[in-house]
């Protein structure tokens, strides 16, 4: 992700950006993701906006999500992951819904980039 993308979030929903997720993501680590928002670490300011901007309205059953969070990532099963851009914390949400417990929880940024890295061995 480039610089201006990065201020595009920020200018667009009203946040600003811990500089540990601004670290991982530019330059963007994973290349086979590039430019797309198919896995939990997105590349595509565009599609961070608008799933943001979607479930900040609350989405489907869901109720709106609070300003303070952000999506960073979609998956296949639904479940977006989301940044708290004030706690800095990263974490899987069950189909969007800030009903239930979390799927995964990763107290930082670089942790939950540990365990992506990890994950593609």
């Amino acid at each position: 992700m480039t610089k201006s993308d990065l201020e595009q979030i920020e200018e667009e929903l009203g946040v600003k950006l811990p500089i540990s997720y601004r670290k991982a993501v530019s330059p963007y680590p994973f290349c086979q993701f590039h430019g797309t928002m198919e896995w939990s670490l997105g590349d595509c300011a565009k599609e961070i906006i608008k799933w943001t901007n979607i479930y900040r309205k609350g989405f489907g059953v869901n109720r709106s999500w609070p300003e303070n969070f952000i999506v960073i990532g979609l998956e296949e099963d639904g479940c977006p992951l989301v940044l708290d851009v004030e706690k800095f914390c990263v974490f899987k949400t069950n189909r969007g819904s800030l009903e239930n417990e979390y799927l995964e929880f990763y107290p930082t940024v670089d942790s939950f980039l540990a365990v992506l890295k990890e994950d593609l061995g």
